[in-house]
């Protein structure tokens, strides 16, 4: 590859890696063209992209960007998985795909600047995501809302049967 063609391919990653905090790198030796357009999309519904880098390109524009720790990772047939909501909807996206297919291995990623392990990256993706959490927390405070009126109308309750009873009795 020519001078010019490697300078070319190395802005393109620049570009589309420039400011990214969430990745995940793939091995994908040994996936074939129908798998891979499968996975591919699948992972466009969900707004992520996934790039096979030639590892020498790509680990220079990942140090010029200060991410040595994907730099690292990088060996063999290379992968980068991008985008979507968070690290957590990569994670679970990305290990359903490892589950289901011998020839697609996760290597690791990153998150904020710090490393994730194979193991992180499948830690973070039996974690809920952002809006599991967000039903769990509205489901609580629902629930808290209700007992507390629950609370509030009990005596009320009490009163007005107590009343219905001596407001029967005077009618005999």
């Amino acid at each position: 590859m020519s001078q010019r063609i490697k300078k070319v391919v190395q802005n393109a990653l620049k570009d589309d890696f420039e400011g990214v905090e969430d990745m995940l790198i793939v091995s994908v030796a040994g996936v074939d063209a129908i798998t891979d357009g499968r996975i591919r999309a699948s992972l466009q519904e969900k707004n992520m992209r996934l790039r096979v880098v030639k590892n020498r390109l790509a680990s220079r524009v990942f140090r010029d960007l200060g991410m040595e720790v994907v730099a690292d990772q990088l060996a063999g047939p290379s992968a980068v998985i991008w985008g979507g909501e968070s690290i957590v909807d990569l994670a679970k996206e990305i290990a359903e795909f490892d589950k289901n297919n011998e020839a697609f291995k996760i290597r690791g990623g990153t998150t904020d600047g710090k490393g994730l392990s194979p193991t992180d990256v499948e830690v973070l993706s039996k974690i809920p995501g952002k809006d599991e959490l967000i039903g769990l927390i509205a489901g609580q405070l629902i629930a808290s809302g209700a007992r507390v009126a629950g609370m509030v109308m009990s005596p009320g309750g009490q009163v007005a049967g107590q009343v219905q009873s001596l407001a029967e009795r005077e009618e005999e």
